[in-house]
């Protein structure tokens, strides 16, 4: 064998022995990476708010959810509340209740597979955003957009956790949405790459920096691509379409000593968006998904003067 042969058969199986590296290491967190946080989602407020009922049916599955709204005056615009991990449409009004004090309809569901919502056997959700979350959203934005008692009021999406990257994704496509209000949210593979790497530094120690984040970053897709085979849905990536995010209003907030999805994480979401990091508010002490428990009348104020900025064309009264 000449000098250039030799040269393509080292690189050929160090190419392999890489390859090898990447699949054994997908392979052996798999488990660890679809395994769900213990998320404690809210319980719904002691003292009950009656609501309408609201369903949608997509892909064979129906959807259920509710319609929350004062029934006079009428509602100036409509909040489409987008549940996180686990958690149940009810659980809405521990985050937008006071944008029912402030004139505003809220309608709520639970994604497939969740709360009372249908289950799809073929699909298993983790805490990670899919097809299927993406889809269900965009059905019930249409069924908002012909419900009788909504119709023609501007639209505005409110999401936790996962709830938020679906309603950030979603609105990308629309110009139906105006505003968007996200707490807690992320994108996947920077999520899974921040708590690969904590790993390794914990398994490794200091010897984890020989391992370049062009390795890990590779075997996190590869990984994802395993995971999304077994959940039976595509993983959606905020990072192909938060670029394109221009013509609605975005707030974007997160909790200070939140262990599952930290304020960096936020902030690079934040700056897909093209946004600085100083547009993220950060409420210090909140864990996750626990802003309005820390800082609830300043969150109610935030949230009811952003929604009003974007679905209001004129100011409504501050809530009290």
């Amino acid at each position: 064998m000449n000098g250039p042969l030799w040269i393509l058969v080292i690189v050929g199986v160090l190419v392999l022995l890489d390859a090898l590296v990447h699949l054994f290491y997908a392979l052996l967190t798999l488990e660890r990476f679809e395994r769900k946080p213990p998320f404690r989602p809210p319980s719904p407020p002691d003292e009950a708010i009656d609501h309408l009922p609201f369903s949608v049916l997509v892909d064979g599955f129906e959807l259920v959810g509710g319609i929350y709204a004062s029934k006079t005056p009428a509602p100036s615009g409509v909040v489409i509340f987008t549940p996180e991990t686990d958690a149940s449409f009810p659980s809405a009004l521990c985050y937008v209740e006071a944008l029912l004090q402030a004139g505003f309809a809220v309608v709520a569901f639970d994604f497939r597979n969740q709360g009372q919502s249908e289950s799809d056997p073929t699909y298993r959700p983790l805490h990670w955003f899919t097809e299927h979350d993406v889809r269900d959203l965009r059905a019930v934005i249409a069924e908002v957009q012909n419900n009788p008692q909504l119709a023609g009021l501007p639209i505005g999406l409110c999401g936790v956790s996962r709830g938020a990257n679906v309603a950030l994704y979603v609105a990308t496509e629309t110009d139906a949405v105006r505003g968007v209000w996200v707490q807690g949210a992320f994108t996947t593979r920077q999520l899974a790459f921040y708590h690969g790497k904590k790993a390794l530094r914990i398994i490794m120690g200091w010897t984890h920096r020989l391992v370049p984040d062009w390795h890990i970053r590779l075997t996190i897709r590869l990984l994802i691509r395993f995971s999304q085979k077994r959940t039976g849905s595509p993983y959606r990536h905020l990072e192909h379409v938060l670029p394109l995010q221009k013509h609605q209003k975005l707030a974007i907030t997160c909790g200070g000593k939140d262990g599952y999805v930290p304020p960096q994480i936020v902030q690079q979401l934040a700056a897909l968006c093209h946004k600085p990091a100083s547009d993220v508010w950060v409420v210090e002490n909140a864990k996750h998904n626990q802003e309005r428990i820390v800082a609830g009348e300043e969150y109610d104020q935030k949230i009811v003067q952003f929604f009003q900025s974007c679905l209001c064309t004129a100011p409504l009264p501050a809530i009290h």
